[in-house]
């Protein structure tokens, strides 16, 4: 019964690529790479389901697209240990305003229930470096539009990306150049940048090798845009961002992630014990910086090694348990 709907999808991805320009000649490999996610996107978003997703090995040396996702870190089956045995679980947990009514306290009693949350995590060899923690809140408008030196639309009329970025200056320049110009191909107002501010004093040795630098991108939607057309541009122009990055030869392209971009909530996430996601990210201990919801996740990573931007909560969703694949 889901072929007609299924259908729809289709049509509809042949219209936004024909938009995009992308269906008037063959379609590169970063083309269909774009349909391809955009495909996943419309579906997960219209409440499908997606059962498996079957890739071409005899391809994979040449399009990536065929090629299976990346397995991170995870380690082979060795002398007694067997990778079978990981499962682990996560710890997630969430609080807010039954009134709706915004403040920081709300932040100070999620950050409570993430400490408390600590056993269902895991900390490496330095003692510091966790598996992965983080908030997911609301936009503090407030808060932000005392911070930027540029000029904030009302809630809800723009987006703010939290983007994680290498810290070599050039290659920093180069995505943060990347991310805007597909944000402004899609007809975009890229309204500025703020730096977020953050204490790297209190990273383990281990997180601060790979610590990315966290900045901040907001970008407003045009005044005869719908928000769901807005919402479907920034994903376009976010994903071919990626690509584009993590395609080319920068050393430091895989630390190009973008934890959350959105006109609603922003996560702060790191490779942070939980006592210190608030020390690290100085947003949360300003008092002007409130929120009427949280949602905190302290990770236990299992089949992949702990990475920033495999810390929780994600953009869509977080979760408390291993997500096996069927043998």
């Amino acid at each position: 019964e889901h072929w007609s709907t299924l259908n729809q999808y289709f049509q509809h991805v042949l219209v936004v690529t024909n938009q995009q320009g992308i269906g008037k000649e063959l379609m590169t490999h970063e083309d269909l790479a774009v349909v391809h996610d955009y495909m996943l996107f419309e579906i997960e978003m219209s409440g499908g389901a997606i059962d498996e997703i079957y890739y071409c090995p005899e391809l994979a040396d040449h399009d990536p697209v065929c090629r299976k996702p990346n397995p991170g870190m995870a380690l082979e089956a060795q002398g007694l240990y067997l990778p079978e045995f990981e499962h682990e679980n996560c710890g997630a947990g969430f609080i807010c305003s039954l009134k709706g009514e915004r403040s920081n306290d709300i932040i100070h009693k999620a950050l409570e229930i993430l400490v408390r949350l600590k056993h269902r995590g895991a900390v490496n060899a330095d003692g510091k470096t966790g598996d992965g923690a983080g908030i997911l809140i609301d936009i503090p408008h407030s808060f932000y539009k005392s911070k930027v030196s540029f000029e904030l639309p009302e809630r809800g009329e723009y987006a703010m990306a939290n983007v994680f970025l290498p810290q070599k200056e050039n290659q920093r320049e180069f995505c943060e150049k990347t991310l805007v110009s597909e944000l402004e191909t899609q007809g975009l107002q890229v309204l500025g940048w703020r730096t977020t501010p953050v204490d790297t004093s209190v990273l383990g040795e281990i997180a601060k090798q790979s610590e990315p630098l966290v900045r901040q991108l907001f970008v407003g939607r045009p005044k005869d845009m719908d928000e769901r057309t807005f919402e479907i541009k920034r994903y376009i122009a976010r994903k071919k961002a990626e690509h584009t990055i993590w395609n080319s030869r920068l050393s430091e392209s895989k630390i190009f992630y973008i934890p959350s971009f959105s006109t609603k909530v922003v996560i702060y996430k790191g490779l942070l014990i939980p006592e210190d996601i608030s020390a690290y990210y100085l947003d949360l201990q300003d008092p002007e910086c409130v929120t009427r919801l949280a949602l905190v996740h302290q990770r236990f990573s299992t089949n992949t090694f702990p990475t920033w931007d495999l810390a929780q909560p994600f953009r869509f969703i977080c979760h408390n348990g291993e997500i096996n694949t069927l043998r």
